[in-house]
């Protein structure tokens, strides 16, 4: 059923309904809120999910920005071309937000909570502001298509980041405080840098048969459990300095068309690069490998250095080429 002008509940859901045509942001927020307690704001600051994709749905221009709001109900904008870009900012979803197969000029959530997002085959023709999100559920972006660059920095995803197959025109950034318990992004395609510099990742990340266009930053405090990016094609560098997993190394099959860095770099299990491709060099001084180290058949364009490795067991390099000098 539409909701008229006559239906509108709050003070907020009065200024959303005027200042949707032209843009202009409706903001609830006060100092020292906290979106994750958003669940006890007053009726004020609620705005009914219905209501705001009534809003985008009959919208042919404009922009929806609202800020610090607790928005109830279902939001269920699957499958919709909408012509306003979405922007929520601080605020409290109180159930799913779904966006799966919906057609959007970009979308912001930077420091929203809610239970998880649902954005399946979702398509964006600019940006993707994830920024400080916390999900308590997963989010999931399967076959998603970003014209522009998706920002996940500081976002907290307790249940993973599903991401298979999504297709970003620029960068990918998960680092600066990012947390999942597991990203799943393979036979994904990244048109920029993919950066996850200072994430942590509970159990695994899964990026085998990646395409990333200006290299791969696994560094500056990164942790997972295990890493699988084999079959992934790298066009750049490849750093994992100071990685720590808690688990495996599996990189059979990687190609990367620059250096692969992996200096101080500490490896539980295994390490694995069975036919991988280097294009530059291969680093991994004072790396710790406590399983085994396997690299056969391995080819490094110019020289692998490996001063300072700690391997619990012998390096397995037969059939191995090293262009350049190999140190150990």
């Amino acid at each position: 059923m539409l909701i008229g002008e006559d239906d509108l509940q709050s003070k907020t859901e009065h200024l959303l309904w005027t200042r949707v045509q032209s843009g202009e942001a409706v903001d609830c927020s006060v100092d020292g809120d906290d979106p994750a307690k958003g669940g006890a704001w007053g009726a004020e600051r609620t705005v009914r999910a219905e209501l705001v994709v009534q809003l985008l749905r009959d919208s042919a221009s404009g922009a929806l920005r609202l800020c610090g709001a607790r928005i109830t109900g279902e939001f269920n904008a699957e499958g919709l071309r909408l012509h306003c870009p979405l922007v929520f900012r601080d605020c409290h979803f109180e159930s799913v937000l779904i966006l799966k197969g919906a057609i959007v000029p970009s979308v912001s959530l930077e420091g929203c909570w809610m239970h998880s997002l649902k954005g399946d085959e979702l398509e964006i023709e600019g940006r993707m502001e994830l920024a400080r999100l916390t999900a308590v559920g997963e989010v999931s972006l399967m076959h998603a298509r970003i014209g522009g660059t998706l920002f996940c920095n500081e976002a907290r995803i307790e249940r993973g980041l599903i991401a298979g197959g999504i297709q970003v025109g620029d960068g990918m950034f998960c680092g600066a405080g990012f947390y999942a318990e597991h990203v799943v992004i393979t036979n994904s395609q990244i048109g920029g840098l993919l950066s996850f510099g200072g994430a942590r990742i509970a159990e695994g990340l899964s990026a085998s048969g990646i395409r990333v266009a200006q290299g791969m930053y696994c560094r500056e405090g990164f942790s997972a459990l295990d890493v699988f990016i084999e079959d992934a094609q790298i066009d750049g560098q490849l750093l994992l300095d100071g990685a720590v997993l808690r688990g495996g190394l599996f990189a059979n099959g990687l190609e990367v068309s620059q250096d692969m860095s992996c200096i101080k770099v500490s490896v539980a299990g295994m390490a694995s690069l069975i036919g991988a491709n280097v294009g530059g060099d291969l680093s991994l001084n004072s790396a710790s490998v406590q399983g085994e180290f396997v690299a056969e058949r391995l080819k490094v364009e110019h020289h692998m250095r490996c001063d300072s490795i700690k391997c619990e067991e012998p390096m397995r390099l037969s059939d191995a080429c090293i262009g350049g000098r190999l140190s150990l």
